[in-house]
């Protein structure tokens, strides 16, 4: 379980990557940019985890997640696309837990992120703008693997 919460955390940072770019500048280059809330991840209770993802078109990205209670973490680093796969790699050089399949819904206000680890993790993330409180209150983490800081979910 720890597992899958790490890569959902992983791949939500790749998502949430970068703030203040435009969410449909670019989206033939880079589909998955933009602003994105987790929904659900198969077999995880969400009643703990706030998660949302920043994509940007220059292939960077923000991550802020919270695990129970306290505040929200912000992880940063990059990411590309090869085709339906979306991989990352943090600002301190760790990749991401796991490669993703991404898919798009049709209106492009959701997007699926199935991991390739042989996990069979399933994320689900409606495109939504990280708050303003989340973006000024969180606390930035140098490091994926930071002493104190929760792991990340990608």
């Amino acid at each position: 379980m720890k597992r899958l919460v790490y890569y959902t955390m992983l791949l939500i940072a790749a998502v949430c990557t970068v703030s203040g770019c435009s969410k449909n500048a670019g989206e033939e280059s880079f589909p998955v940019a933009g602003e994105w809330h987790l929904a659900s991840v198969t077999g995880l209770d969400m009643e703990d985890l706030d998660v949302y993802a920043v994509f940007g078109n220059d292939g960077r990205f923000e991550l802020y997640q919270k695990v129970g209670a306290g505040r929200h973490w912000r992880f940063d680093g990059t990411y590309s696309l090869a085709g339906t796969v979306l991989s990352g790699t943090y600002s301190d050089g760790t990749e991401w837990g796991s490669t993703y399949e991404y898919s798009l819904a049709g209106d492009g206000q959701s997007l699926t992120l199935k991991a390739l680890n042989g996990s069979e993790e399933e994320s689900l993330y409606d495109r939504q703008d990280v708050p303003d409180e989340i973006r000024s209150g969180a606390v930035t983490v140098k490091a994926a693997g930071a002493e104190k800081a929760p792991e990340p979910f990608l």
